[in-house]
């Protein structure tokens, strides 16, 4: 690059902007296990935008690896950073009758 054109340009400066963006994404700590937890939604399967809205949420606030449904009107929620009961709340926003299995 020209530093004719950009006089206070320094190489170094793009690569630490480049760190500290990273460092702004949520990564999960190496040492941390992978949680799974499983949530009975009685009234949240059968509707499916309620489901699709809740799953959007809890993947936008936790870092979320899958989320699957099960049989019975269960949801299994896995990833890192959260507790069963964040995970719980959040659901119940969606299904006040959920709970955790």
């Amino acid at each position: 690059m020209d530093q004719g054109s950009y006089p206070n340009w320094d190489p170094l400066n793009e690569i630490t902007d480049a760190q500290n963006a990273e460092d702004l994404f949520q990564q999960p700590d190496s040492t941390e296990e992978s949680k799974e937890v499983e949530i009975t939604v009685p009234n949240l399967l059968g509707n499916t935008s309620k489901l699709n809205k809740c799953k959007t949420k809890l993947r936008k606030n936790f870092n979320i690896n899958t989320i699957e449904k099960k049989a019975n009107n269960v949801i299994t929620v896995t990833g890192y950073g959260f507790t069963p009961e964040q995970i719980l709340q959040t659901v119940q926003r969606y299904d006040s009758e959920a709970t955790v299995n």
